[in-house]
């Protein structure tokens, strides 16, 4: 009886065993395709995100001492328009935001070329589907959704395209390309400069500026790209892109 009894108890034991080796499978595999599971080592891709299509994804820049405030109010905004249209809208930050979903951890400080050249690499990786056209901005600027819309239909798919401003600086030996104001890559345009920065011809401590300059990458000058604030809502409307100025309700009439 003893030994029968020492059986069925090592039965038992070897059962709960089973049991946990299994359950802690299962917790793997569902963890692993968790989207607040986010790291730029491995480009993450976001499940609602691996068979929708958006000709066009916008990646907003943003920090986490700002993220609640400024991203709140884009989404309330032009990045409502964008959605509207069908494009992508990602928030780029140093930690992970964890809600809502389309909110990215890049695991660096606020150092801001770091973080350029990380949402980029993201932005090329993130969908099996990938959009016909990038656009980079900070979130302290405004785009003006209808007018980016048809300066888009006017720029090439065929040729690597970055398109936004160039400016001569007093303090830069090179022109400046694209500060915090916009930046518009076609796909073959981002998988051009991903390729110059993965094989180390544009480094990360480097501006986009300078690797642009650098490794002969056409840039074209962006009409109506330039950050100055506008005066008046008319003066916003007018053919111009995008504003270095968060909420145009406070704009004159």
């Amino acid at each position: 009886m003893y030994i029968l009894s020492s059986k069925k108890y090592q039965n038992k034991l070897i059962l709960l065993f089973i049991l946990c080796f299994l359950s802690l499978i299962l917790f793997s595999n569902i963890n692993s395709l968790s989207p607040t599971n986010k790291t730029l080592d491995h480009p993450v891709t976001h499940l609602y995100n691996i068979t929708s299509y958006s000709p066009i994804t916008i990646l907003v820049l943003t920090s986490d001492s700002k993220k609640d405030s400024r991203t709140k109010l884009i989404r309330h905004t032009w990045g409502g328009k964008a959605k509207l249209r069908g494009w992508k809208v990602y928030y780029y930050s140093e930690s992970d935001q964890e809600y809502p979903s389309d909110t990215i951890a890049l695991g660096c400080s606020q150092n801001e070329d770091t973080k350029k050249w990380r949402a980029l690499l993201h932005a090329r990786d993130c969908s099996v589907q990938p959009s016909n056209f990038y656009i980079l901005v900070n979130d302290t600027v405004t785009l003006n959704i209808g007018e980016l819309s048809k300066k888009i239909e006017e720029l090439s798919e065929k040729q690597p395209l970055v398109y936004g401003q160039c400016i001569t600086v007093d303090w830069k030996t090179k022109p400046y390309c694209g500060g915090g104001d916009l930046t518009i890559f076609n796909r073959k345009g981002l998988e051009l400069i991903m390729k110059m920065f993965l094989s180390g011809e544009c480094r990360e401590y480097n501006s986009r500026s300078d690797c642009f300059y650098e490794t002969n990458i056409k840039y074209d000058l962006g009409f109506g790209t330039f950050p100055e604030s506008p005066t008046t809502l008319k003066h916003f409307l007018n053919n111009n892109l995008s504003f270095q100025i968060l909420n145009i309700e406070n704009l004159i009439y």
